[in-house]
């Protein structure tokens, strides 16, 4: 490991001396000022609420002031290109946090970046895993479901799926995706011992 990492760290090219200017560009005002950048932030069109939407981020205080803006950005940019959204991690560029952010709910954004194509994919994917958790617990009576396993399954899901709505970014829910699996094992686990049973 470690001739690999020096061996890596001697091959590496020399940084180019232009590269915190470039990399400023795409920062905020105040940061792009900090590197020497001028000119305007790469891709940006500014926040699709306006400028005065951003005050709850300048003062930086009030996290729930910043998740109302976050919200009703995504609810604009949705409103905006309905159908096939912006364009998976593009909130940010609409956004008074700028570019890579997103706004802390999976849900909206999806609806924001992918519109109702993608937005409408995402939600019927989470029903079905919340049907594929609670269909078992309903049938418990015929005895062929592991009914501890769905309902730690359940919870699990249910505790991760609101966990992504108030922080969440849908390229980083790896919880809800892990329990997603889970909940398909347990299904195919399911099947299998009714077919053995029968």
């Amino acid at each position: 490991v470690l001739v690999v990492a020096g061996g890596s760290v001697v091959m590496l090219p020399k940084l180019d001396a232009n590269f915190g200017v470039l990399y400023a560009m795409m920062l905020d005002k105040d940061s792009r000022a900090a590197f020497g950048a001028t000119g305007p932030i790469l891709g940006a069109t500014g926040p699709i609420l306006g400028e005065a939407s951003c005050q709850p981020f300048k003062e930086g205080i009030n996290s729930v002031a910043m998740r109302g803006v976050l919200y009703r950005e995504a609810s604009a940019m949705f409103l905006e290109n309905p159908v096939l959204g912006m364009g998976a991690d593009r909130f940010g560029e609409r956004s008074c946090t700028g570019p890579g952010w997103y706004p802390h709910n999976t849900i909206l954004q999806a609806y924001a970046e992918l519109g109702l194509v993608g937005g409408g994919l995402l939600t019927m994917l989470m029903a079905l895993a919340a049907v594929t958790l609670v269909r078992p617990l309903l049938a418990f009576s015929n005895g062929t479901t592991n009914w501890v396993a769905h309902v730690f399954a359940l919870a699990l899901f249910t505790l991760l799926f609101l966990v992504d709505q108030f922080y969440g970014n849908y390229f980083q829910a790896i919880g809800a995706w892990l329990t997603l699996g889970i909940a398909s094992s347990l299904r195919a686990g399911d099947k299998r011992g009714g077919e053995k049973s029968g």
